[in-house]
């Protein structure tokens, strides 16, 4: 026995002298400052340094794109192509990344008309896909995040099924199994399509904002089944408040602290007639709804699919982007609409190599044709077309579906549908129930919308807002779904990548990257940044997955491959900062990072650890910074999610991981 002990400190020691070269750790009581050491104002926050990957080679443009399969990400295309045409069966699956195992890679999950498909990162080299299947008689996943929701440091599994309610699997060690699964409370009758992740009554816990749909373009001015509520974290569980202003079908909700007093806000983004719904965040959780005569917001979109927050010029204010149908594709196109260029669904087959997926998309093709003019004419008898027998009793599913809801407005047609398509009679019976009522001086302090343009906002010293997106050249983006800030090229300025496609649509426009221009305005560089792509798809995630210090993108397309876009960056180094909270949230979800560089540390920029926002879309917990020409960050700020402030100084390297962690008590 005692030999057996000798031989286990001997290995502990040397295992702790390993993580030492690796990693080192300081605590505010450090006496002296050194090229790795870290001083700290506040007592018991501790700084982990870990190096991280070199840079990817270097090649032509800044991504490069690859399949999914190459990596062992399978996309789910066992789907009819009539349901692609029927809303919400038309969506792309969610998509979620956060490093489950703590391994320090980042996994991968995606939601499916069959389940939840969870990858793990194999040390950025493939994804190994990991069992969690989840039993029952409804399984479609439209939501999934990850997202630390017990504060043990882990991320947690939430989804959201089909008319089956949303879940959650806890994480236990590393590791997320269906047996772990708990139900939340029933809030919708349909499924959550936006749910966002917060502290919002700073107690040190995540509470949960879930934004519901009901029948979405089958009604379009939803009842009360389409309320939103917050989830507010107790002791006990979950307890359900609905918020006040209008239900509607919600594409996007953000958190996040707007205007930077301290408390988090709401942002809800709504499709269709209903408006938006902006909440401010106050004292106790509690949240004011923002009515037109605030006057804070001149005019909001129509038909919101994405929210977003982020610095654009690093003066270390927040400014948002809301996206919409916008150009050609839009309802109503504007005369900047020519700035976006078009493709047939025939062209946009072109995207494929002479490969199964080609093969596949031009029988997909025909097949499209003949439902879009089937809806057009109002054919049924082209259906027979379609040639297989499940997609000929699609085809006519779909539209008796149409002729229910928008041209007979029949209930008694909803009926017809049971027997073969419960799903679609559901979403028939539900697009009849009957237009709720609102107070006038609800209708009268509704923000105000326009179609056909994204809207991007900057606050002014007065706390108003002001719309600068056709300004800035970021107005017009097609049907634009997930759209997040993010510096992609590593130069100091955050960028955007916008994802689109209305799959139904004869014409696609390409998903759009905009280089941010030194906060002067964005310039359209997809095509040069190795991001053209007509193919419609509705998600993505920015995912460091070979831990290199740039930003990956893996992208969900509506009927096609799972795209992985590798990062090659060369010139900006990328610096990454985590936090572990045991006074708040343990992720810092909320909290805010500050970094101070360059020449007598003048330069700053500023990031939020967020778990919400975009469509269907949820990133790791982490704050990325791109340093352009400089490698040394000289002092950080941490904005801690519960309001305190910790500043740290030392030499923060880029190509560097630093965990900042502060204690209890």
């Amino acid at each position: 026995m005692r030999s057996i002990t000798d031989h286990h400190r001997h290995a502990l020691a040397t295992l702790c002298m390993v993580l030492a070269a690796a990693v080192h750790t300081t605590e505010s009581s450090a006496a002296t400052a050194s090229e790795q050491t870290f001083r700290s104002d506040t007592p018991g926050v501790h700084v982990t340094e870990t190096a991280l990957q070199k840079s990817s080679p270097a090649a032509g443009k800044l991504f490069t794109r690859h399949y999914g399969e190459e990596f062992g990400l399978v996309a789910n295309t066992d789907v009819p192509l009539s349901y692609r045409f029927t809303s919400p069966f038309q969506r792309s699956g969610p998509v979620a990344s956060a490093d489950i195992d703590g391994d320090g890679w980042i996994d991968l999950v995606f939601g499916t008309d069959k389940g939840l498909l969870l990858y793990r990162n194999i040390q950025g080299k493939r994804f190994e896909q990991l069992p969690l299947r989840v039993s029952g008689e409804r399984t479609r996943v439209f939501n999934t995040a990850l997202v630390d929701l017990n504060n043990d440091r882990l991320p947690d599994l939430y989804f959201s099924l089909y008319r089956g309610g949303n879940h959650i699997i806890f994480n236990s060690n590393g590791t997320l199994r269906a047996e772990g699964l708990v139900s939340l409370p029933v809030v919708g009758p349909t499924f959550s399509s936006a749910a966002a992740f917060g502290d919002l009554d700073l107690d040190g816990d995540i509470d949960i904002a879930l934004g519901n749909w009901t029948a979405g373009p089958w009604t379009r001015i939803p009842g009360e089944s389409s309320r939103n509520v917050i989830l507010w974290k107790e002791d006990s569980g979950y307890r359900a408040e609905r918020l006040p202003g209008f239900p509607g079908e919600t594409l996007s909700m953000l958190i996040s602290d707007i205007n930077q007093d301290g408390f988090p806000d709401l942002m809800v983004g709504n499709d269709f007639e209903i408006p938006e719904s902006y909440y401010l965040g106050q004292a106790g959780g509690k949240l004011r709804l923002i009515k037109r005569s605030d006057n804070l917001f001149p005019v909001t979109t129509f038909s919101t699919m994405s929210i977003d927050s982020g610095d654009i010029d690093n003066d270390l204010s927040l400014e948002i982007y809301a996206t919409q149908a916008s150009g050609f594709t839009s309802t109503l196109p504007t005369n900047r609409a020519s700035m976006l260029p078009l493709q047939t669904t025939t062209e946009s087959c072109d995207e494929y190599e002479n490969n199964e997926w080609r093969t596949r998309c031009l029988v997909r093709l025909k097949q499209h044709q003949i439902i879009h003019e089937a809806q057009i004419k109002r054919n049924p008898r082209l259906c027979l077309e379609m040639g297989v027998d499940s997609e000929i009793r699609g085809c006519l599913s779909h539209l008796l579906l149409i002729k229910s809801t928008r041209f007979d407005r029949d209930p008694k047609i909803c009926v017809r549908l049971e027997k073969n398509w419960p799903n679609l009679a559901y979403i028939c019976k539900a697009g009849h129930q009957p237009i709720p009522r609102y107070s006038q001086e609800l209708i009268r302090e509704k923000l105000r919308q326009q179609l056909g343009r994204n809207m991007l906002y900057s606050r002014t010293q007065s706390g108003a807002y002001t719309e600068m997106a056709e300004a800035m050249d970021a107005d017009i983006t097609g049907w634009s779904w997930t759209a997040k800030f993010a510096d992609l090229d590593n130069d100091e300025w955050q960028d955007i990548y916008i994802v689109n496609g209305r799959f139904s649509s004869p014409k696609r426009a390409t998903n759009v990257f905009f280089r941010n221009e030194r906060g002067k305005r964005f310039a359209n560089a997809t095509r040069d940044a190795g991001l053209e792509n007509y193919l419609s798809a509705n998600c993505y995630t920015y995912v460091d997955y070979d831990n290199d210090a740039d930003l990956d993108i893996v992208v969900v397309t509506n009927d096609g491959p799972i795209w992985v876009y590798t990062n090659n960056t060369q010139n900006g180094a990328g610096i990454i900062f985590e936090l572990d909270d045991s006074k708040g949230n343990r992720a810092g979800i909320g909290g805010r990072i500050i970094i101070h560089y360059g020449p007598d540390g003048s330069k700053h920029q500023i990031r939020e650890i967020k778990a919400s926002g975009g469509f269907l879309s949820y990133d790791a917990p982490r704050a990325h910074f791109g340093l352009g020409e400089h490698n040394v960050v000289s002092r950080v700020e941490v904005i801690w999610s519960t309001g305190e402030t910790t500043e740290l100084s030392g030499k923060f390297r880029g190509g560097h991981k630093y965990l900042i962690g502060r204690t209890g008590g």
